[in-house]
């Protein structure tokens, strides 16, 4: 549960600004202060009986850069100490540590960072649309790109006040009425006006886990769809006997306007274990439905949870946050193709002029006048002060040519063919170990002494024995959409390619009506995948019992437990605008990243090396509001050579030298021939150093740091069973619900120097007890350490227990025999069974205690390692077993 505002309102963005290295040495993030040459830092000062803030000073006396401080602006604010820095230095890599011939810095604190335009974002407590508040109190933050002339924000409520014009600002405290609050914040700058709203969900002394899960979250007009809902309620679960303040009975689904109002009750959530209700394990603590939908028009709807609450004599209604669904028509084959074709002529066209002489300016605004020319083509314009032409046609579809001269990262041909390949934390470090870096151009980036960063951080990733990373990796065509709709799942992401920014001449209210937060420039990342309009599909497929069977490119969700539906993603973000369609490649758009982080980033830091990934902001401020640490990226157009040594030079040092991004970033530096240079938004302590278990008893309430194989996943309770310690445990099966896999957890990490000893509690649950004890059916369970011990693999299994050990020692009667002898069948491990209170699919499950397992572990001192939970099933998948697990520790 939250704070209460009251006590620490949450902020993220305080005391926010430029981030430099020092003079003559390597930046220090643990430093209290960091001084120049030219004179004295605040060393020793303090503010509100914080740390000593930081700060550089020049020779003449005034602050040239400041860094973000270790001690909120604002007394009390509990703001994030290192939340954001822009530009920030990376020390002796930045220019030889010297600040001589050090350009201007981005940021301006009266005026905001560094941009051709004004750009706006709400970044805390939360950077997404709707945020939980446990106090009638709550205190907006967040950045400015480009300035203001005034800041204001209104409330719902009818509060409003004015906001101090900052690159990094904060509201004063903002009150709140119980249930739902919007609150938005407007900049003007002479006319032009930009603006970020948040809902803010009261619910005193309560919250949700957070919104509804809801799948397929994209349905089509006119087609009957059938949606999976779950809602986890730890809030309903008694622990110790005492009365939950939630009441699961009152838990309904409820269809809402966008700003929360309800519209339909859709019903009862329930925990009921049942396939009819949609509920894959009976008291579980995950309320579930099935949602029966066929809308005849095409736009988004909107669903949350409400019950009531009562906590001591408050008793009351409380709402989740909200769950969109995206409800769009099929775009046609024949569209798609005329598209493409138009824009693959203009291109030609440009191409061809440019290298018959045309100057480049002038070739743009011959193709602009061409596309404008078309009679499907509702406007066009250049890239913001740039190379690229965006269009929009009158069916609503948004399409953009990249045109940067060859030999940048702005610009370029279509991507060549390329392989795919797999392989409790301290603050600031990522929280995962699984890395992706995709690497659409790589072959086109591979020109003399430059290469493709991305694809060298992959494999520096791979061949890093401490901390382990497992790393996906995609190169050329195989850099496809559904890896950079996955991207919140990693904890680094490095990812290479053209970029440019676009629409910024296109009308506001048409922007607004896609969804796009931002009125101005939307900045474009180009991937890897080719626009194939044969692909679009005209009809929902369906898939198999283990979720195979779909088109490439289409996702399989499970409605049954016999199959499911295809959703055809890329049907669904080019009709709702987050997708740029290219005369080769699809582009992604900043609603493209918002809409498909379902789950927030895990403390994620992002390398995004192509031309202007950073420009105005639009790309970064949405990852890190999503939740990443820090975003790196080039605040224009550079060079290929430029962005390859700057890149691979933060990746030296962020993974090989396990820095931070402060000290790893290089950004002093300016493209010689464009001007572009390095620049990030985030946290500057952010660093993937740590190589300890993440999440090791998953009271994160989520898989965060585990990789999952068929059914793992996390819950807060089995019937009347919680967890040992805190909110959470893990649960693998062998299929239960709509699941029909074996079930696996693992995760790569570093055994401790010294340490010796690994414990965890375990807890066996089958349909096979009693009725199947002594026969060929034998569910197994096995926990798993392995590594190179002396340059050999070794793997030392801590637990391996199957049916027949854990049932009574006469096999539940089939074979008498005296407890413990050899001539026992069964029984090797008895540790007790009784009923359980909950039913799988075939009923009659029967349960053990929790264990306790500790094991040496001393073998592993220092090294890498693999730990895995498993379970699989033995002689059919008919009778299911599952196994929580929980409380994890390395000592």
């Amino acid at each position: 549960m939250f704070d209460h505002p009251s006590v620490r309102p949450w902020l993220f963005l305080a005391a926010l600004a430029l981030a430099v290295g020092s003079c003559g040495q390597e930046a220090n993030d643990d430093a209290d202060s960091v001084q120049d040459a030219g004179g004295e830092g605040d060393s020793g000062t303090t503010s509100d009986g914080g740390e000593a803030t930081d700060s550089i000073s020049a020779s003449d006396g005034k602050a040239t850069d400041v860094v973000a401080t270790d001690a909120p602006a604002v007394k009390d604010a509990g703001a994030d100490p290192d939340a954001i820095g822009a530009d920030g230095g990376g020390g002796d890599a930045g220019g030889g540590g010297s600040d001589a011939g050090k350009p201007a810095p981005d940021v301006d604190e009266s005026k905001g960072l560094s941009s051709g335009e004004t750009l706006l974002k709400i970044l805390g407590p939360s950077g997404q649309d709707w945020f939980q508040s446990q106090g009638s109190m709550a205190q907006l933050s967040g950045v400015l790109f480009g300035g203001a002339d005034e800041m204001t924000w209104t409330s719902s409520t009818g509060g409003k006040g004015k906001i101090d014009v900052n690159a990094y600002w904060q509201t004063d405290i903002i009150n709140l009425k119980q249930g739902d609050n919007k609150v938005t914040v407007t900049a003007k700058k002479g006319s032009v006006l930009v603006s970020d709203s948040m809902h803010i969900v009261y619910n005193p002394s309560f919250s949700f886990e957070g919104p509804p899960e809801i799948e397929p979250g994209l349905i089509f007009v006119n087609e009957f769809n059938k949606l999976i809902v779950h809602m986890p309620l730890t809030g309903a679960v008694s622990i110790g006997g005492a009365k939950p303040p939630l009441n699961a009975a009152t838990a309904h689904l409820i269809q809402v306007d966008q700003n929360g109002k309800e519209i339909k009750d859709h019903g009862k959530l329930v925990d009921n274990g049942s396939a009819g209700s949609c509920d894959d394990i009976q008291k579980d603590g995950t309320y579930s439905m099935c949602l029966s939908l066929n809308p005849n028009v095409s736009k988004t709807l909107y669903f949350r949870v409400r019950a009531t609450v009562e906590i001591l004599t408050n008793k009351y209604t409380a709402l989740s946050p909200v769950t969109p669904v995206d409800v769009v028509n099929r775009m046609s084959k024949s569209e798609c193709g005329a598209i493409v074709a138009l824009q693959k002529s203009v291109k030609t066209a440009y191409q061809g002029k440019v290298l018959g002489g045309t100057k480049p300016a002038t070739a743009q605004t011959d193709a602009i006048a061409k596309l404008k020319a078309d009679p499907t083509v509702k406007d066009a314009g250049p890239a913001s002060n740039g190379y690229g032409i965006w269009v929009q046609y009158k069916s609503g579809r948004v399409g953009a040519l990249n045109l940067a001269p060859k030999g940048t990262r702005g610009g370029g041909g279509a991507p060549s063919g390329g392989s795919l390949s797999t392989a409790a934390l301290p603050t600031y470090s990522v929280g995962t170990r699984r890395a992706l870096t995709l690497a659409p151009f790589a072959s086109e980036f591979q020109v003399g002494s430059a290469g493709d960063e991305a694809a060298t951080a992959g494999k520096a990733l791979v061949e890093r024995e401490c901390p382990p990373f497992a790393v996906d990796q995609a190169l050329g065509t195989k850099a496809q959409l559904g890896l950079y709709r996955a991207m919140n799942q990693y904890g680094v992401v490095a990812i290479t390619g053209h970029g440019d920014a676009y629409f910024g001449g296109m009308n506001a209210a048409d922007k607004a009506a896609l969804g796009w937060e931002h009125v101005g420039s939307q900045e474009v990342l180009w991937t890897g995948e080719t626009v194939n309009c044969n692909k679009l599909s005209s009809s929902t497929s369906k898939c198999g019992k283990t979720g195979t069977g779909c088109p490439l490119g289409q996702q399989c969700v499970k409605t049954s437990v016999s199959g499911g539906v295809c959703v055809d993603h890329t049907q669904g973000d080019i009709m709702s605008g987050r997708l740029v369609i290219g005369a080769d490649t699809y582009g992604i758009l900043p609603a493209f990243l918002k809409r498909h982080a379902l789950q927030p980033y895990p403390e994620s830091i992002i390398y995004l090396g192509s031309c202007r990934s950073l420009w105005n902001g639009s790309l970064a401020v949405q990852l890190f509001g999503l939740g990443a640490q820090a975003v790196v990226g080039y605040s224009d157009y550079v060079t290929n050579q430029f962005a390859w040594d700057h890149g691979k030079a933060f990746f030296d040092d962020l993974i090989q030298e396990g820095k931070s991004v402060l000290q790893s970033i290089v950004t002093l530096d300016v493209d010689a021939t464009y001007g572009g240079k390095m620049r990030y938004l985030g946290k500057h302590k952010a660093n993937a150093k740590d190589a300890r278990l993440i999440n090791p008893s998953w009271d994160t309430g989520k898989r965060t740091g585990w990789k999952a194989i068929g059914d793992g996943r996390v819950i807060s309770r089995l019937g009347s069973t919680v967890p040992v310690g805190g909110k959470f445990m893990g649960v693998i099966s062998t299929g239960l619900g709509f699941t029909t896999q074996t079930g696996l957890l693992e995760q790569p990490f570093c055994v401790d120097q010294g340490a010796s000893e690994m414990c965890f509690h375990w807890k066996y649950y089958s349909e096979e007890f009693l009725e199947w004890c002594g026969s060929q059916y034998m569910d197994r369970f096995t926990a798993t350490l392995s590594g190179k011990v002396a340059g050999k693999k070794k793997t030392v299994t801590m637990v391996d227990v199957w049916i027949d050990q854990l049932c009574p020692y006469d096999c539940g009667g089939k074979n008498p025999c005296q407890a413990g002898s050899p001539s026992c069948k069964c029984g090797q491990q008895w540790k007790g069974l009784s009923q359980a209170d909950v039913s799988f699919d075939q009923g009659g499950v029967y349960m053990t205690l929790w264990q306790t397992h500790c094991h040496d572990i001393s073998a592993f001192s220092g090294k890498r390692v693999t730990l895995k939970f498993f379970t699989t099933d033995k002689g059919d998948s008919i009778y299911d077993t599952a196994v929580l697990v929980d409380d994890v520790t390395v000592k």
